[in-house]
């Protein structure tokens, strides 16, 4: 008798095996819109943030920060 559980280990055997079928796309067009507005928020304050302290470092975790806390943002208000 074949139940659920094992059914279940039995796909996911084979989703290790198989590749994706190809028509699944790597990203949602609601996630590459999040993601490419993150990083131009995360670069448009990267860059201000160079302008003011010319310290490339700094520069970096500042965008990265924004770009962050920009992908919460664009998450919460990017409808589904």
């Amino acid at each position: 008798m074949d139940t659920y559980q094992e059914r279940l280990i039995e796909q996911s055997r084979w989703r290790f095996i198989m590749p994706p079928s190809p028509d699944a796309p790597l990203l949602t067009v609601r996630a590459a819109v999040i993601l490419l507005l993150a990083a131009v928020v995360g670069v448009v304050a990267g860059v201000l943030s160079y302008q003011v302290d010319k310290s490339l470092p700094g520069a970096a975790l500042w965008g990265g920060g924004a770009a962050g806390g920009a992908v919460a943002l664009f998450h919460s208000i990017v409808s589904r």
